[in-house]
């Protein structure tokens, strides 16, 4: 097929007649480049130009003074695809100053497989570490560079932080993030937040853990004769079930014409779209528990989010009930994975539900397989969110804690938190206010001071109704600023702070325990 449209040819040396095929950029600049150079610097070419070529009639050609060019299309825009073939030509290589360009011509390196580019790029990623070194970080998580991740942070590990600061911005969570960080993992944002605390040696771009590998087979009850029709997921396994089962759980669009192949054994095949290990769990949530039994239940949640999302496309409304049982009996064990479940679902319920788990426990230290599969800016806003309870919480124990008829209690600096972290399973055996009351009861006894310890009690639960009303009302007030924490603080934390309030709930309608904040039904 053959064009005549006038595209913008790049500057020498790629606008040589004698070339072989043109490289087309998205903002439509021609590179006429030859194949032996792009083979000998590319495994990528070399492959591509080693396959059977398709005929001049069957390929994009464009004719420019009466010669006839295959053309090749690629994503990059021409001044990234420039900077990568300089590196492949027998011409000085390009200095790349700018960070975002030097991201953008790795990319690419990486992508076509230009060896000497991706080794001089790495190296200009070094020169770039010690003024942007949250940015490389990002920059090497996202391309798998695990020698520039660690350099990175090794040189953002070097600054002072306050993780009791009431500021999020001084705080570890709140310095160690950059918008960039959006587009890497909350995995290896998380790894990244633990060395800064630890130093401990870490690997950034891999997984602690990894779920293990599921078999291709077809396990009970999919295996049995007796049945009446088959499921074949992407990967070409068979699952033999029951037709009436899938009808009942809101099915019918699998077994729609559209999706149906040849028969196997005399049965009708019906194609789904998804892998093996998906589509095996959502069939097993067509069958009742004690038929079929769930990878789930043994609490690895890892494909949750991809079988709710093939139920969804199928309409299999039966099966979203179910899972959303799932989640539920798995919440207060699990509440972090529940929590990053229900925000991929967008379940904004569930969403909520979860983060009044997560609101009052100490969640740094809690790591879930689900933050690998999780953008970044997800689990920061998390975690700048979780942090705004913990200044709700400050400012209702402040006065407490400085009333001049009492001992000064330790709170701004952090000593109540140092308490408060001592957990079993991730989450914290005591409440807060108990903490307080412990500490007060350590000062008094110290100062042999005479006030009673009834009076202790009083003020105690006292504190204990403000802090759970004010969490109350703040987590509330999530659901309608759809999590978005900085409200918390400049609209809402006045009227918390409010004295005797009539419109305040009852403390009986609420109950405040280690991991949770909720209203009681």
């Amino acid at each position: 097929m053959s064009e005549y449209e006038i595209y913008t040819v790049a500057p020498a040396p790629f606008d040589r007649p004698t070339a072989e095929v043109i490289l087309r950029t998205s903002d439509d600049v021609d590179f006429y480049v030859y194949k032996a150079v792009l083979i000998l610097s590319s495994t990528f070419f070399e492959t591509m130009f080693s396959l059977h070529q398709p005929s001049l009639d069957d390929s994009i050609i464009h004719l420019r003074n009466g010669l006839a060019y295959p053309v090749i299309a690629v994503s990059e825009d021409s001044q990234t695809l420039e900077h990568l073939l300089r590196f492949c030509y027998p011409v000085r290589h390009p200095k790349i100053t700018d960070l975002q360009q030097l991201d953008l011509v790795l990319e690419a390196a990486l992508k076509y497989e230009v060896a000497v580019a991706i080794e001089l790029l790495r190296e200009g990623l070094h020169s770039f570490v010690h003024r942007h070194p949250l940015h490389i970080f990002a920059i090497a998580c996202r391309h798998k560079l695990e020698p520039e991740a660690k350099l990175a942070a090794v040189q953002w590990g070097k600054g002072s932080f306050d993780d009791d600061s009431l500021d999020f911005g001084k705080t570890v969570a709140g310095a160690s993030y950059v918008l960039e960080m959006a587009r890497i993992s909350a995995g290896a944002y998380h790894r990244l937040l633990s060395y800064v605390r630890t130093h401990a040696e870490i690997s950034f771009c891999s997984w602690p853990a990894k779920p293990g590998h599921w078999h291709n087979e077809r396990t009970p009850p999919f295996n049995q004769t007796g049945v009446d029709t088959i499921i074949r997921s992407s990967d070409n396994i068979d699952f033999r079930v029951h037709k009436v089962l899938l009808v009942l759980a809101g099915g019918e669009s699998l077994l729609s014409q559209d999706n149906q192949e040849v028969a196997t054994d005399g049965l009708p095949v019906f194609r789904i779209d998804a892998v093996s290990e998906v589509a095996e769990e959502l069939l097993r949530m067509c069958y009742p528990p004690v038929i079929s039994g769930s990878r789930f239940e043994s609490g690895s949640f890892y494909i949750f989010k991809d079988v709710v999302y093939t139920a969804n496309t199928y309409g299999m409304s039966a099966v979203i009930q179910a899972m959303k049982s799932v989640w539920k009996n798995a919440m207060e064990k699990s509440p972090l994975s529940m929590y990053l479940i229900a925000v991929a679902c967008k379940w904004t319920t569930e969403s909520l539900d979860a983060f009044q788990f997560l609101a009052c426990a100490p969640i740094h230290e809690l790591y879930a397989m689900e933050l690998e599969k999780t953008t970044a800016d997800v689990y920061h806003r998390l975690l700048k969110q979780h942090h705004h309870c913990q200044v709700i919480i400050h400012e209702v124990m402040t006065p407490y804690a400085t009333a001049a008829e009492y001992p000064r209690t330790d709170v701004s600096n952090g000593s109540w938190r140092k308490e408060w972290a001592k957990t079993v399973d991730g989450r914290s055996t005591r409440t807060i206010p108990s903490i307080l009351l412990t500490l007060e009861v350590e000062r008094r006894r110290n100062g042999r001071d005479p006030r009673s310890l009834v009076d202790l009690i009083r003020r105690s639960q006292q504190m204990e109704k403000q802090v759970k009303e004010a969490l109350s009302k703040a987590i509330v007030l999530l659901s309608h600023l759809l999590f978005e924490p900085e409200a918390i603080r400049n609209i809402f934390l006045p009227l918390l702070l409010g004295t005797q309030r009539s419109d305040l709930a009852s403390p009986s309608e609420f109950t405040l325990t280690p991991g949770a904040v909720s209203a009681r039904n």
